[in-house]
């Protein structure tokens, strides 16, 4: 089981090896702005991680219209691969941009699109959609790996 220390934060594991590269693969229908980061660095606007969305510059995805992300943008039409490494020998996106090795791990956080903004959007109601699913609506749902040691890096796709 995970440590005390990473359930209190929503925290998961994810295996990878030092060098594997990692593709997120987003699936659903309900609208959703979805943020992610490693070492708090955000790997749509390469900006130092908010809780917050901004939309100048963007910072999120949006889904289902984004069906995955697979590295940094770090300029227009470049992106830099996803890639697991040790913490501590500046390899990592968190390291190059600040100079630290203090978060590491990845960030994820999820905002669904709003009841009375999906009804205006798209003229019918949440529950006509989704009656099938058994899941609280509306919350913000986060996710973080802790840092064991590892971060991401931008290597070239």
């Amino acid at each position: 089981s995970l440590p005390d220390s990473w359930q209190e934060h929503g925290d998961v594991f994810i295996p990878m090896y030092q060098s594997e590269a990692l593709w997120i693969n987003f699936s659903g229908d309900y609208p959703c702005a979805v943020k992610i980061a490693a070492g708090k660095i955000d790997a749509v606007s390469g900006k130092t991680w908010s809780n917050d969305l901004s939309d100048d510059p963007q910072d999120y995805a949006v889904i289902p219209e984004q069906p995955w992300l697979d590295g940094f943008n770090v300029s227009e039409d470049f992106i830099r691969q996803f890639v697991a490494m040790p913490l501590g020998e500046g390899f990592t996106a968190e390291e190059q941009i600040t100079g630290k090795a203090e978060h590491g791990g990845l960030q994820i956080i999820v905002y669904p699109m709003k009841h009375d903004v999906y009804v205006e959007h798209f003229e019918r109601t949440v529950e006509e959609d989704m009656d099938y699913l058994d899941m609280q609506m509306f919350s913000r749902s986060v996710c973080e790996s802790a840092a064991p040691g590892m971060g991401l890096s931008p290597q070239a796709a």
